[in-house]
């Protein structure tokens, strides 16, 4: 049984690769100069690369808002490839309305903040994008 966060980040990562902001593969194997898109932490490799994650901000009720944290990061050490990067994720996922992600109905998603994380560890700059959305769950249990 896959919980619902993961639910959600997997249909994040599944509408990024639709509207052809990334690679999406399951299994996490991506190969030559294409952008892969993981669920949950951002790995050593690709060099470019899209990690999605999933937050509920009140664990335990029927109703939770939650964050959906996307991090993008380019292999470029000038940032306006990865800021670009940024700016197509923003364009997929920014204002959608009564849109089903995963399993999940989520009435609508909007960016809430945006923050320049600096060079990871090999020198590549990185993003995080913030998105909320509410979403709504039958047992009462909003947690995993």
């Amino acid at each position: 049984m896959t919980s619902w966060t993961v639910d959600i980040a997997t249909g994040v990562a599944e509408r990024l690769a639709a509207d052809q902001v990334c690679e999406w593969d399951p299994e996490g194997l991506y190969h030559g100069d294409s952008i892969g898109c993981f669920v949950g932490l951002m790995p050593d490799q690709p060099d470019d690369a899209i990690a999605v994650t999933v937050l509920p901000m009140a664990p335990g009720s029927a109703i939770a808002q939650v964050v959906i944290q996307v991090r993008v990061r380019t292999n470029n050490p000038d940032p306006r490839d990865t800021h670009a990067l940024a700016q197509d994720v923003i364009d997929c996922l920014d204002d959608l309305r009564h849109v089903t992600i995963g399993e999940h109905r989520l009435p609508h998603v909007w960016l809430q903040s945006m923050g320049d994380l600096g060079p990871d560890p090999a020198g590549r700059p990185e993003v995080a994008l913030n998105f909320y959305s509410w979403a709504r769950f039958g047992s009462g249990r909003s947690g995993d």
